[in-house]
Formats: C-alpha cells, sequence, structure tokens
C-alpha cells in the first residue's frame, strides 16, 4: 500500500504542480480585483495539496513523526502569513501572496529531505522574513522619505558585495561569506533585501526607460561583482 501510494505520489505532485501553473497563468489575463482573489484563494489551496502529499510522502519514506510537527508547523506559519497580510494589507495581491507561500514551502520540503538536521533552522530564518514582510510595506507607508534613498541602497549593496573580496573566506573555490564580531554571514542574502528595497524606490517614483536603465545597470554591477566571487546561484537572482 505504502510502495502504491510512493509511486502514485510523483504522479499526484505533477498533476497538482501543473494545475498550479496553469492557474498562475490564466490568473495573468484576469485583472478584475474580485477574480485576482478567488484565483489567489485557489493557488494557496493548492499549494497547502502539494505540501502535504510530499511531506505525506516523506513521511512514509522515513516513519519520522519530526517530519509531520515539521509540516504542521510549516503550514500554520504560512497561513498565519497569509491571512494576516490580506487582513493587514486588504488591496494586496492575493495571488502573488499564494506564490511566496508555495516557493518558501517546496523550499522547505527540498531541504527537509536533503538535510534534515537544517530544515528547523531554516524554517526559523523563513518565519522571521515572514514577519518582516508583514511589517515593511506599513514602513514604506508611514515613513515616505524612504523612497528617495534608491541611491543609497544601491550603493550600500554594491559595497557590501566588494567587501567579500577583502573579508571574504572562500568556501568550495568561491568567496561567499565573511565574519563580523564573530557572526559569519552570506552578503548576497543582505543585498537582496537592499536590492529589493532599490527597485521599490525607483518605480514608485517613476516608470520610464531611464529608469528601467538605471536599474539594469545597477543590477548588472550585482551580477558582475558576484559572477567574480563565484556565487553564481545569487547572481542568477538578479
Amino acid at each position: 500500500m505504502i510502495s502504491t501510494f510512493l509511486v502514485l505520489s510523483k504522479f499526484i505532485l505533477s498533476g497538482i504542480a501543473a494545475a498550479y501553473v496553469l492557474l498562475s497563468v490564466i490568473a495573468l489575463f484576469f485583472l478584475n480585483k474580485d477574480a485576482e482573489k478567488w484565483f489567489g484563494y485557489g493557488l494557496f489551496l493548492l499549494s497547502m495539496a502539494f505540501n502535504g502529499v510530499g511531506f505525506f510522502t516523506a513521511y512514509e519514506k522515513t516513519a519520522s513523526l519530526d517530519i509531520l510537527i515539521f509540516y504542521g508547523f510549516m503550514q500554520f506559519v504560512l497561513l498565519l502569513f497569509g491571512i494576516l497580510y490580506v487582513v493587514l494589507y486588504d488591496r494586496c495581491n492575493r495571488v502573488l501572496i499564494a506564490h511566496v507561500c508555495f516557493l518558501l514551502s517546496v523550499g522547505m520540503l527540498l531541504i527537509l529531505r536533503l538535510k534534515s538536521e537544517k530544515s528547523v533552522k531554516q524554517l526559523m530564518i523563513c518565519s522571521a522574513a515572514l514577519l518582516f514582510c508583514l511589517v515593511i510595506p506599513h514602513v514604506m507607508k508611514h515613513v515616505p522619505k524612504l523612497t528617495t534613498f534608491n541611491m543609497w541602497y544601491g550603493s550600500i549593496g554594491v559595497l557590501v558585495l566588494l567587501a567579500v573580496f577583502i573579508l571574504g573566506s572562500v568556501t568550495n573555490g568561491a568567496k561567499l561569506r565573511y565574519t563580523i564580531l564573530g557572526i559569519s554571514f552570506q552578503p548576497s542574502e543582505v543585498v537582496k533585501v537592499l536590492f529589493l528595497l532599490f527597485l521599490a524606490s525607483v518605480f514608485s517614483v517613476r516608470k520610464d526607460m531611464k529608469a528601467l536603465l538605471y536599474t539594469g545597470i545597477v543590477a548588472a554591477a550585482h551580477v558582475l561583482i558576484l559572477f567574480l566571487s563565484k556565487d553564481l546561484g545569487s547572481a542568477l537572482v538578479f
């Protein structure tokens, strides 16, 4: 019975993923706010179904109760985030929120399968990041001057990445992280947040070709530095 489910789970997961992608594409053509809302709810349910099957498959292979506890806590965090975000920001794009939850949960599933001992730590980090996401729009709304610092966001991001050539240590042939005050971290993770703030501050003021060219040049600078430091995974993000 278990082996049959494990075989069928591959097709079930593929089917759910295909339905998710199809619904996401269809949602792009519906600009009506009410339609977008229901598409978001549908995608979120598909996301929960996908992860339910995925985590149950992992449980069947290991018979570890820790996997079910991890899954339950992760779903609670994602569900709480989705509800709070919609309540706090009624005009938010629910489809985008569903994508965030889906990609995070799939990432957690992959980490759990590859390195289960690190999955709890990653879930804690994701939980803190989601809390940060709940606060940022409120701060940006009530502190409008933050949108005028786009040059600082971009410049600080570039400088933080450049510092890895001086302070960075080599890990598997690449300079990915450095240590400050005994704390080791990967600067590209911090720069991702700064780069998003940079993009948001630029496009909140203007949306013309000059703005696109400006952001493209700054993005290219980030990619070049990451390429030279051999952090190709992060370079793809920019």
